[in-house]
């Protein structure tokens, strides 16, 4: 038996739809604003093809490599849809229909790169031609309508047709299909096809729920602004210009309940600010009600403050030595002119005994000796004060 393979990697959050039909068929495709992703033009050749998908805001970048002999006939080879970033959990799911002459098994990597399990790939049968919507694919009821037989192993689910190829006439039934729906984020998913019978055709769809985001910016008789819508870690997934009423809305975002919508300054006029950031909470469902407004810029313009004339530092007088005074010369001490003593008469001693006077002379004549010593020295010293 002939396999193909598809092989997703990183799957994210936002419908994506492509046909594998007949041969030289290329993927069907829708505008994302619809809930669908869409496709660029296949390039390349057998076995090395390749193209592009848009998806609404949020969705990681994706491209599809196959090594299919052609892109759409379910003949053999590989498809890889490569997806940037692991993908969001519970928001997005992917279809494969029209099982009947071929065996679609399902695997897939979680974010880690660990092999994911059976139960967590969050494979379902369905049957889209039993479905009650006004745009049944299938145009009517169809002769058969099987749903297909899904087997799991540890880590892979297996769908069939159950009545290919035991009837080689039933190998050709219509609508048969799976909804994929992992529980765990995903880095890689891949999908085989393995040929039972006859040409084989299959069909495939991505789809994700997708929230509009909308508003007014009051801007007055402004020209419109530009509003965007940030992801908390600052990448912007969404821009819109304002109508001139302020009016906007933002392409299909997938649900978040952390995104902020700004208005990009650049885009506000001279004289005025933007709003400040609004958060916006779109895990539940749209929100069309974001009101901001741009307004006057009222911050007066700053004023330098006046300057003081400048004024020269103190300036330390000079030091000026004081005066160096010679001391008055001081005459040397002059010693006073000797001076004889005046010269004392001696007393003439007498040749003769003096007569008894009944007084005893001697402390007399000893008292007047001594007074006239005094006497001397007195003038001696009066002199030496009158001298200059």
């Amino acid at each position: 038996m002939r396999r193909r393979r598809f092989t997703f990697a990183s799957l994210a959050v936002v419908p994506l739809v492509a046909l594998l039909g007949a041969v030289g068929a290329a993927p069907a495709h829708a505008a994302p604003s619809d809930g669908y992703a869409s496709w660029s033009a296949v390039t390349g050749s057998a076995g090395a093809w390749a193209s592009t998908l848009t998806l609404p805001a949020g969705f990681p970048a994706t491209t599809l490599a196959s090594t299919s002999r052609t892109l759409a006939l379910s003949g053999g080879g590989s498809q890889w849809p490569t997806f940037a970033t692991p993908t969001p959990v519970g928001i997005w799911g992917a279809a494969f229909g029209d099982i009947d002459a071929e065996v679609i098994g399902v695997s897939a990597t979680s974010a880690s790169g660990d092999p994911v399990a059976a139960a967590d790939l969050g494979v379902t049968a369905f049957n889209y031609c039993l479905t009650a919507t006004a745009a049944n694919p299938c145009g009517g009821a169809a002769p058969l309508t099987p749903l297909p037989t899904l087997t799991a192993s540890a880590d892979s689910v297996s769908a069939a047709d159950p009545l290919c190829p035991s009837v080689s006439a039933n190998c050709n039934t219509a609508g048969a299909s799976i909804w994929v729906q992992p529980g765990v984020a995903l880095s890689t998913l891949s999908v085989t096809s393995t040929f039972v019978s006859g040409i084989p055709q299959a069909q495939m769809w991505f789809a994700s729920v997708a929230r509009t985001v909308a508003g007014v910016i009051s801007i007055g008789e402004l020209p419109p602004v530009t509003v965007q819508l940030v992801e908390p870690d600052g990448d912007v997934i969404a821009e819109a210009p304002t109508a001139v009423d302020g009016s906007f809305i933002l392409p299909p975002v997938i649900p978040a309940d952390d995104y902020t919508l700004v208005v990009v300054p650049e885009s506000v006029p001279t004289g005025f600010v933007p709003p400040e950031p609004v958060p916006v909470d779109a895990s539940a469902g749209d929100v069309t009600t974001v009101t901001a407004a741009v307004v006057p810029d009222a911050v007066e313009p700053p004023v330098d403050p006046p300057v003081d004339p400048p004024v020269d530092p103190p300036v330390d007088p000079p030091v000026v030595d004081p005066p160096v005074v010679d001391p008055p010369a001081v005459a040397p001490p002059v010693a006073p002119p000797a001076v004889d003593p005046p010269a004392v008469a001696a007393i003439p001693t007498p040749d003769r005994e003096l007569a008894a006077t009944g007084v005893d002379l001697a402390p007399l004549v000893g008292g007047a000796a001594v007074l006239l010593v005094l006497g001397v020295i007195a003038m001696i010293i009066g002199r030496r004060r009158r001298t200059p």
